[in-house]
């Protein structure tokens, strides 16, 4: 799992609390449930969960959407209700959507795929209208904190959900003739499913099995997400591939996703379901109440700008891979690897295996950084990498993330002409750099039994990754 520190950290334990703790644990036993009409152009409904017994006349909202390959599925699916009714106890008001369905032929085409989850995106808009007109025209009959409001989905229903936290801009769509025309046919960016005149942006969004249709609609403005995968999902691929086995569109799952977003330090959390399929949780109430418990953290740290921390977890395990930031990823071998504590101490060590994975098993619960050690040699660094390093002090082109760590080579925190000169020079053996390794820092969270944390590296001077290590 991966987790990005707001303004500051709160740590505390469930069996030290006094009381238990709203948007955390369930502080409310009984739930109103009431069903609208959120559009009436095709005539769409969600059941409204509200409660009983609440004073607070402004709640954060949860929409959640069913899942059914976009063929089957309503807001009455078991597993639905059980996440409304959780989520309502816990102090938000939740919804539960149907949303446009298409036929099971659609499925065999890719581009049907994709016009019918751009009309259940936009149905999902409309929603999250519903209640912006309700507060604005109607006194806010649901006290719902407009601000706040956040959007989940289980299968096709998190299909939507990452599309949501993503699609926030016209032009990711209108680039892509194909994509432009579906956009156009649907009534436009914001769809034709109702409620106009109000925005639809989420704050967060949870994603059981989700995936996004280009990685490229990932960037600084995506939304923090939280996403549970398991990576034997055939239905939606956990990394990026052709959905239902490889007959429908394709799609790229969690893993990509949050990769992506690490790059762009995106708030986000992922956590793996090692060996199952598509959405065990809906057959396994142990790994639903898991997810549950993760989303309540996740959206908890989003509403209070705060990381709660279970201390409770004493056997956590966090694995991952290390590769080389080239074209192909190239895993990195025999690297030694510590696990470093919030008090800068190294708790554990081990080292990559031939795949470039390592792991860490029995870990408590905390904030950590991992420091990486190779002693084998550089390579790739030519004339090429000074130029691309010249161009960027010139303004001609602009490096970043990795490639400019790579480039400034004297470690001075930019890039300018003596990097260019210090990497021609080591091109030709007249110098050598003080360092030779690059490897990826980050701080994350562990606040689950299993944590996922991959590691990117690349050499000094090779500016261009064109480096490629030997396993």
């Amino acid at each position: 799992m991966r987790n990005r520190l707001f303004l500051y950290l709160l740590i505390f334990t469930f069996g030290s609390l006094s009381s238990q703790e709203r948007y955390l644990d369930e502080v409310f036993t009984t739930i109103t449930s009431t069903t609208v009409q959120y559009s009436q152009a095709y005539g769409l409904d969600m059941d409204i969960y509200i409660p009983n017994g609440d004073s607070l006349n402004k709640r954060p909202l949860i929409i959640f959407a069913h899942g059914g390959g976009f063929i089957s599925g309503s807001k009455e699916d078991n597993d639905i209700i059980t996440l409304c009714n959780s989520f309502a106890k816990r102090g938000y008001t939740t919804a539960s959507i149907n949303y446009r369905l298409t036929t099971i032929s659609c499925q065999l085409d890719s581009l049907c795929m994709i016009d019918i989850v751009f009309k259940a995106v936009s149905d999902a808009r409309a929603a999250i209208r519903y209640f912006k007109q309700d507060y604005s025209i109607y006194g806010n009959t649901y006290n719902i904190d407009t601000s706040k409001i956040y959007f989940t989905g289980n299968s096709a229903g998190a299909v939507i959900a990452v599309q949501l936290a993503c699609l926030n801009d016209e032009s990711k769509l209108s680039t892509y003739t194909h994509l432009n025309n579906i956009m156009l046919a649907n009534g436009g960016f914001n769809g034709d499913s109702g409620n106009p005149g109000y925005t639809s942006e989420i704050s967060a969004g949870a994603s059981l099995a989700g995936a996004v249709h280009k990685l490229s609609w990932l960037d600084f403005n995506t939304r923090p997400l939280i996403s549970f995968h398991g990576t034997e999902d055939w239905v939606v691929p956990f990394n990026c591939s052709f959905a239902l086995g490889g007959i429908s569109a394709q799609l790229c799952g969690s893993s990509e996703i949050h990769n992506k977003l690490d790059t762009y330090q995106i708030p986000n959390s992922l956590t793996i379901f090692a060996g199952d399929e598509h959405c065990p949780w809906s057959s396994d109430n142990v790994k639903l109440n898991q997810c549950i418990d993760s989303i309540s953290i996740f959206f908890y740290t989003n509403l209070t700008e705060t990381t709660y921390i279970d201390t409770s977890i004493t056997n956590a395990t966090i694995s991952g891979q290390l590769t080389y930031s080239n074209n192909n990823s190239t895993p990195l071998t025999n690297v030694v690897i510590n696990l470093i504590n919030n008090q800068n101490q190294i708790v554990s060590s081990t080292i990559s295996d031939l795949n470039g994975n390592y792991s860490f098993n029995n870990i408590n619960s905390g904030t950590y950084t991992i420091s990486c050690v190779s002693t084998a040699n550089s390579g790739g660094i030519n004339s090429t990498d000074a130029l691309i390093s010249q161009q960027h002090f010139t303004g001609e082109s602009i490096l970043n993330g990795m490639f400019f760590k790579s480039a400034d080579v004297n470690n001075s925190n930019i890039v300018n002409s003596t990097d260019a000169l210090l990497i021609r020079q080591n091109f030709v053996n007249i110098t050598q750099f003080d360092e030779i390794w690059i490897f990826e820092q980050q701080e994350f969270i562990v606040n689950s039994n299993f944590v996922n944390h991959n590691i990117k590296s690349i050499c000094f001077g090779d500016v261009n990754g064109s480096f490629i290590p030997a396993n």
